[in-house]
Formats: structure tokens, C-alpha cells, sequence
């Protein structure tokens, strides 16, 4: 009884607060500017009430009716109290006014958490230009494990399902990448911008999305540029590891094939190089000698590995006397396997005659790997110097056994085998210094990138009255290619902003930009019309497509390296800028770049 009593007073006694409690709303602004303070506190003098004012300087307060002292306070600002009785009608409206005191010297380290929502929305309101942005604590929140998922919270920008990024209708080639605000190549060539499920959210600070034209970048798109920030400084030591695993119900437990590799994703397979260098003459004979391959045209049957990926990543920061080092690291492996069957590709005319009828089973796997290193160095509290290393390695295999009939009516049976490996390694150096109203940035990088079709197979049937027998319409029907495409880039560039007061800069600076691509391919052609098997099974072929064929000379391999498989290309860039900010006005802003680029190629 004595309970229920106690419980029934309580419950009393908070319903007759709550009907007394009244909400006081107020805003507090800069005296001079009439700028909102942010995180200014306010407080009920000689008690625990009090509140904190959020972006736009506002703030509420629940007090009991009655009249009390209220404490307006923040740094740098002179504090006020004021009078204020409960209820309260009106708006409290306050304009704090800067407190100047005079000292010898004054010493104030300040660095802005690009990590926080409310630092990047903050740099969203004051940029003059439309911009999107999303940090590493909104990774968090949102579970974003990667920079594109990431990129998809973003409004206005969507991933297609090839993993190209769309802003506003536009596509890879009209959008432009960049590390650390330094662009960055995608290491496969035939797309512009590089894959943004390779960078782990877990060593990135934000990402920007600027969807307009800026002078003081590389004038190479007119959808967006998209920079991703990496973490300058680890605030607190950390290791994190994280696994997945999964199946595809149409891969998971099936048989999968591919042809014959002496080596795995992990590697990359390379033909004899002596054979590449030798003159004609000599390379008929030393490929009777010699297996200059490193593999065969067998297909194995194997269980596919399950889809996986794993990522590593850990930070830690060195304090010292005078400086601090932070030192990030981050990797991830990705693995996956893909199965159709009984697919079709169909050609036809424009009279609507079908001039190709194929049937195919394809069998894929893809190894992505990729890693990230980053250390920064602070010093003199306005320094900062910082070096990164980005390394990607994505390798893709398939194979296809294709089954139907070409336009002069051979019924045919392919087996193809098709291999793709595309690598990058950047290196980016960067420093940032302050000198009283003057603050200067230069940066370079170095990328490698290298996309490689090595050892691509075909071997070519002919059904004839139910039999198999190796198709000879033409040499080209029996053949291995191996082809390499290498790029270089090397990107410099400096600038300096002076500060002539909070309402006027001005930002000047240059680039250059050096960037060579090398293109190199070789077909070895099988000429077979010195054999004629019985072929029983396409998948084992080592009875007849063998080195001891080839040393007999009823094989003939024949090597082609033709002037239109190599080329040599370049470019050469270089840029300056202007860019000033004038507010004359509360209401009035005025931003004005100019860029002129000159390119050579």
C-alpha cells in the first residue's frame, strides 16, 4: 500500500511540472556580423539547466514559471546575462560582441574534423559552388563499407549496374576522379573513372562531389568531380577486420570450368620472352624446341570457391615534442564467380535473316585486390606534409564453349578462354603551410597503371555428321593472343590563397600534367592441317594440340607481330589559375575563376 502511495505522489507531481514547464526559444548571433554562433551555451545562473545552440545559432529552454538569470556565453565573446521571465512570448534575440584583449603573444591551433556531418554541412553552406559531400562518421551511421556506397547516398548521383558513375544524366566519360584532389586513373582503359568500390571507407575522410566547373581543376569534365579525401591524421589508434562470405544458387555447389593455367588470378601468365625477341628465322626453330606457353588448351572441371571478401585496416598516431605522425593502412581481397547457362547470341541481318545462331555456357571468376598507405607528418602547428600509395590489382577469367551455326552454315563448337587484368599503383606526395594570411598547397603524383589480356585461347569444332573434327576454314580459328597496355601519368601542381580579410581572397596557383600510354600485342596463329583427330570430347585436347605435334612439325605455330599492334601515344599538359571570393555585402557573394590550359599530344 505504502508503494502504490509513493508511485501515485510521483506520478503527481511530475504531471504538475509538466503542466508548469515552459519553453523559452531564442537565438544568438555575432554583434558585428550578425552570423550565427554555433555550440554558444546557455545557461540558468547558479544551476544545471542549460542548453547549447545548434547550426543556426538556436536554442530552447524548459523552465518552471517564474524569473530567472540567464547566462549567454562563447569563446572568444563577452559574456551576457539578461533578466527573463517565464512564460515568455517573444523570440530572445542576442547579439554577443567580441572580446579583445591585449597580449604579447597568442598562439591558437585550430583543425576543422572533416569527418563530422556538421563540419561538411557547414562547408556546404559557405561554398560558392554546388557541391555534395558525405564523411567517414556518416559511413558509420549509414553502413557504408566502400566510397561507392557511399557515393549512392548522395543526391543526384546513382551507380549503374556496371558500376559507372551517373550525375545528372551523365556518364563515366563526362565525370572526373580524384585522390586527395589529385587526379587519379582508372586501371581498366576503356573506363574513365576508377571503380569506387576499391577504396574502403574505413581510410577515407569524405568524399565531394563538385557538380559544376571549378578554375582550380583539370577541365577534363562537365558532370561532376569527384575527390576522395583520405584520413590526414588518426585521432585514435585503431584495427578493425571484417569478413563475408556468400553463394549464388546457380553457382553454389556446380561444376565450373576453365581452361588449363599453370598459374592463379594471383599472378599474371607471360609467354616465353626470348620468343617475343627473336627474329622469324630463328623463332620457327626455337619454338620446336622449347614449350614457350604457360599453359594448355584443356579445360578443367572444377568447384568454384565461394564469394568472399575481407578488410583489414588499422591506424595509429606518434606524438612528439614538436610534431605528430599518423600512420593509416588499409587492404581488402574480393572474390566472386559467376555461371550462365544456356544462353544465346543471335545476329541478324537488316532483312531480318539470321546470319549467327549461337548457344554458349559461360563460367567467371574475378579477384580484386587492393591496398592503401598513408602517412602524414605535422609540424609548427600550420604544416603539414603527407604522402600516399594506392595500389589495385583486378583480375578477371572466363570461359565460354559456344555451340551453333555461322553464316555460311558451319555447325560449329568454341571454346574460348579469355583473361583481363587491370593494376594501379599511385604515389602521392602533399604539403600545406600557413604564413600568416598566406597559405600555400603544392602537390605530385606518380601513377602506373597497366591493363593486360594475357594468353586469350580459342580452339575451333566443326560437327560433321555427328563427329568433331578441328575447324580449318582459316588459320585464326586455333590461336592464343597476348596483348598489354601500359599508361603512365605524372601530375604536378601548386597554389596559394591570401587572405585579405574574412570577406575577400584570392587564389592563384598552376598544374602540369604528363601522361604516356604504350600499346603492345602479338597472335600466335596454329596452323593444324598437318592433324586430323578424332575428337571425342572438346575439353581434353593435349592428345593432339601438344609440343610433341609442334617439334614433329605437324603443328606449325606461327607468330605475328604486325606495326598496327604497337603504338606510342602522349600528352602533355599545362594549366593556370585565378580564383577570388568577394562578399560586399551580407547578401551578395561573388565568386570569379578563370583557367587557361594548354595541351600537346
Amino acid at each position: 500500500m505504502i508503494n502504490k502511495s509513493i508511485f501515485l505522489l510521483s506520478f503527481l507531481l511530475m504531471f504538475h511540472l509538466a503542466l508548469t514547464a515552459e519553453i523559452v526559444s531564442g537565438n544568438i548571433t555575432d554583434a558585428a556580423t550578425g552570423e550565427p554562433l554555433i555550440g554558444a551555451s546557455v545557461y540558468v545562473k547558479d544551476s544545471q539547466k542549460g542548453a547549447i545552440t545548434d547550426i543556426d545559432g538556436n536554442f530552447q529552454l524548459t523552465l518552471d514559471k517564474g524569473t530567472f538569470v540567464i547566462v549567454f556565453q562563447y569563446v572568444g565573446y563577452k559574456p551576457l546575462e539578461k533578466n527573463i521571465s517565464v512564460p515568455q512570448k517573444e523570440t530572445v534575440n542576442i547579439a554577443l560582441e567580441q572580446e579583445y584583449t591585449s597580449l604579447d603573444e597568442v598562439a591558437i591551433v585550430v583543425k576543422k574534423n572533416m569527418e563530422s556531418e556538421h563540419n561538411l554541412l557547414a562547408e556546404r553552406r559557405a561554398s560558392y559552388v554546388a557541391i555534395e559531400n558525405i564523411g567517414s562518421k556518416e559511413f558509420a551511421i549509414k553502413g557504408v563499407s566502400n566510397v561507392q556506397d557511399g557515393v549512392k547516398k548522395l543526391s543526384g548521383i546513382s551507380i549503374a549496374s556496371t558500376g559507372a558513375v551517373v550525375v545528372r544524366g551523365l556518364g563515366d566519360r563526362y565525370n572526373a576522379t580524384a585522390l586527395n584532389g589529385l587526379p587519379i586513373a582508372s586501371p581498366n582503359p576503356d573506363n574513365k573513372l576508377i571503380p569506387l568500390d576499391l577504396f574502403p571507407a574505413s581510410a577515407v575522410q569524405n568524399i565531394t562531389v563538385r557538380k559544376v566547373y571549378d578554375a582550380s581543376a583539370f577541365a577534363d569534365y562537365s558532370g561532376a568531380h569527384i575527390n576522395i579525401s583520405t584520413k590526414d591524421n588518426v585521432a585514435n589508434d585503431f584495427f578493425n577486420v571484417s569478413a563475408m562470405i556468400g553463394a549464388n544458387i546457380n553457382t553454389f555447389r556446380s561444376d565450373f570450368y576453365s581452361m588449363n593455367n599453370f598459374v592463379t588470378l594471383f599472378t599474371t601468365p607471360k609467354v616465353d620472352p626470348v620468343a617475343t625477341s627473336l627474329p622469324l628465322i630463328e623463332y620457327d626453330e626455337y619454338v620446336k624446341t622449347k614449350n614457350i606457353f604457360p599453359s594448355s588448351f584443356d579445360v578443367n572441371k572444377s568447384t568454384p570457391l565461394p564469394d568472399f571478401k575481407i578488410n583489414i585496416a588499422g591506424g595509429k598516431n606518434f606524438r612528439f615534442s614538436s610534431c605528430s605522425l599518423s600512420l593509416l593502412a588499409a587492404a581488402n581481397i574480393n572474390n566472386s564467380v559467376e555461371v550462365s547457362l544456356n544462353s544465346f547470341e543471335k545476329t541478324l541481318e537488316a532483312t531480318g535473316n539470321v546470319q549467327n545462331d549461337f548457344s554458349y555456357n559461360k563460367f567467371e571468376s574475378n579477384l580484386q585486390t587492393a591496398a592503401l598507405f598513408n602517412a602524414g607528418l605535422s609540424f609548427r602547428n600550420d604544416d603539414y606534409i603527407g604522402y600516399t600509395l594506392f595500389y589495385v590489382r583486378d583480375a578477371e577469367n572466363g570461359y565460354q564453349l559456344r555451340t551453333g551455326v555461322d553464316s555460311e552454315e558451319h555447325d560449329l563448337v568454341g571454346s574460348v578462354n579469355t583473361m583481363h587484368i587491370y593494376s594501379l599503383l599511385n604515389n602521392q606526395l602533399c604539403g600545406k603551410h600557413v604564413f600568416g594570411k598566406w597559405n600555400l598547397n603544392w602537390a605530385g603524383s606518380y601513377g602506373l597503371s597497366a591493363s593486360e589480356e594475357p594468353d586469350r585461347r580459342q580452339v575451333m569444332f566443326e560437327n560433321i555428321d555427328g563427329n568433331l573434327r578441328l575447324f580449318k576454314l582459316n588459320r585464326q580459328e586455333t590461336m592464343r593472343y597476348f596483348g598489354s597496355l601500359d599508361e603512365s601519368e605524372l601530375v604536378a601542381q601548386i597554389s596559394a590563397t591570401h587572405n585579405f580579410s574574412e570577406k575577400y581572397n584570392i587564389n592563384f596557383g598552376g598544374a602540369y600534367k604528363d601522361k604516356n600510354r604504350e600499346y603492345s600485342g602479338i597472335r600466335f596463329y596454329y596452323n593444324i592441317n598437318g592433324i586430323n583427330p578424332d575428337i571425342e570430347n572438346p575439353y581434353s585436347t593435349s592428345d593432339y594440340l601438344n609440343q610433341d605435334n609442334i617439334e614433329n612439325g605437324k603443328i606449325v605455330v606461327e607468330r605475328k607481330m604486325q606495326p598496327k599492334d604497337t603504338y606510342l601515344a602522349g600528352s602533355e599538359l599545362a594549366a593556370g589559375f585565378v580564383n577570388a571570393t568577394l562578399n560586399p555585402a551580407n547578401f551578395v557573394s561573388i565568386y570569379l575563376g578563370i583557367r587557361y590550359e594548354y595541351c600537346r599530344q
